[in-house]
């Protein structure tokens, strides 16, 4: 009995622990460099502007203070096309 309990727990962590299928790209990492002058297109502000501008149903976040312009239009502008802000 306890070895099949140990197999199972042992079955249960080896694929419960993989990416599903489908799912790749959900996800993204961005960088910054503070005291650095670095330019990429691939930035916090841009990414979190198209994560906005993509939106079709909600955007919830957490923020202390949004000072970028560029972050506060993209949520004025889902919040004029019906999306839950």
């Amino acid at each position: 009995m306890k070895r099949a309990k140990t197999a199972l727990i042992v079955l249960v962590l080896i694929t419960g622990t993989g990416a599903w299928p489908g799912t790749a790209g959900w996800w993204s990492l961005y960088f910054t460099a503070p005291g650095g002058n670095v330019r990429s297109a691939k930035n916090p502000e841009s990414g979190l502007v198209t994560m906005i501008g993509r939106a079709q149903d909600h955007v919830y976040g957490a923020f202390y203070e949004i000072t970028s312009p560029r972050v506060v239009e993209a949520l004025c502008n889902a919040r004029r096309r019906g999306v839950d802000v």
